[in-house]
């Protein structure tokens, strides 16, 4: 029997997915398993991990090597937040042959990460990855305590590869969103944050992912009021020695920069735009011109999250998909666009389920 199952990780500062196999250990054979561990794991799952615990404890009374109680043992101990014992059940098995020994490091990278070891966790998660080198949850986890050890360089290589084998896993793009905004990559991070949004338009990380995005889209750029001349005044800084170890984008950067800069014009303007339509009409906007540009940036964000938006142009839904993406924030008018919008946010829906 194959399970799905995945345990908050507080210590991290994004929630970890933490994908576990119930495995076909090479110890007992699956077919001639001891019917009680089946027990146990629907009681693990109806949450009753003391009554799971019990019953894999009597299990190994019974039969001391059965690995497959002991690994199952231990993931209940991670679920009840014991991980000084998830620890030392998980330590022996790491040290013994064993077909999913790569799960069984992972699981142990992640009892010792939230008992606060994060550099052990380190250590397991690399020796996982040694074993099966594209796990994107081993590499998730990975990347996200590298994070939270301040190793940003390494996290970032580490959730580039991992989105790149998941590239529907939301908290995946959340995390490395976060990096390239914490490293001054203007572009990927706005890029990042999108394919966030894409996925997760609507929660509490939402907001805040929304929230950061639209302070990358202005950033740099200030409103000087009036001057005594009478004329508006609009400061645009723009960084001309931005990194370009994620893909040179000066040209689309500067275009953002310009795009944010016309908030602040007068002439034309629709006053009977919300804000929200005028907000929604930047992002749009910004996003045309990274379609439109002839090149192509190399690296990461230039291959993994350009033709996505290609790809939302395409099927007519820009507009839609900038709305959809603002809509955490509550800006005045957003509520009666999304519902003069449903179809084509029903159509948004749809296109994001073809992409998983």
């Amino acid at each position: 029997m194959l399970t799905d199952r995945s345990v908050p990780m507080s210590s991290l500062p994004v929630l970890v997915n933490a994908i576990v196999l119930t495995f076909l250990i090479a110890m007992p054979a699956l077919a001639g398993q001891d019917p009680r561990i089946a027990e146990g794991t629907a009681l693990h799952d109806a949450g009753k991990y003391d009554e799971a615990i019990a019953k894999y404890l009597a299990i190994l009374a019974d039969d001391p090597s059965n690995g497959l109680a002991s690994y199952e043992l231990a993931y209940s101990y991670q679920a009840k937040g014991d991980y000084a014992k998830c620890i030392g059940v998980l330590k022996p098995l790491s040290a013994a042959e064993s077909v999913l020994l790569p799960k069984i490091l992972a699981s142990l990278g992640n009892c010792l990460d939230s008992s606060g070891d994060a550099p052990g966790a380190v250590a397991a998660y690399r020796k996982s990855l040694a074993l099966v080198p594209d796990d994107p949850s081993t590499l998730y986890n990975l990347g996200v305590t590298l994070v939270g050890l301040s190793k940003l360089d390494e996290a970032r290589d580490v959730l580039k590869k991992e989105l790149i084998a998941r590239p529907g896993h939301a908290s995946g793009h959340y995390a490395l969103a976060r990096v390239f905004d914490a490293q001054n990559f203007r572009a990927a991070a706005i890029l990042e944050y999108l394919r966030f949004l894409a996925l997760e338009p609507s929660t509490p990380r939402a907001r805040i992912a929304a929230a950061n995005l639209l302070a990358l889209l202005n950033l740099g750029v200030e409103d000087k009021g009036v001057g005594k001349d009478g004329k508006k005044g609009i400061n645009v800084a723009i960084d001309p020695n931005s990194r370009t170890e994620e893909g040179d984008f000066h040209g689309w950067e500067m275009g953002i920069s310009i795009m944010s800069a016309g908030r602040f014009t007068t002439e034309d303007k629709d006053k009977k735009a919300t804000e929200f339509d005028n907000v929604r009409g930047q992002l749009g906007g910004t996003l045309t011109m990274l379609i439109e540009l002839k090149d192509a940036p190399a690296g990461y964000s230039g291959k993994q999250n350009i033709p996505f938006f290609v790809a939302i142009d395409q099927h007519k839904l820009l507009d839609t998909f900038a709305g959809a993406a603002l809509q955490s924030l509550g800006l005045k008018g957003s509520d009666a666009w999304m519902k003069e919008n449903a179809k084509g946010l029903q159509d948004l829906t749809v296109f994001m389920g073809g992409q998983h």
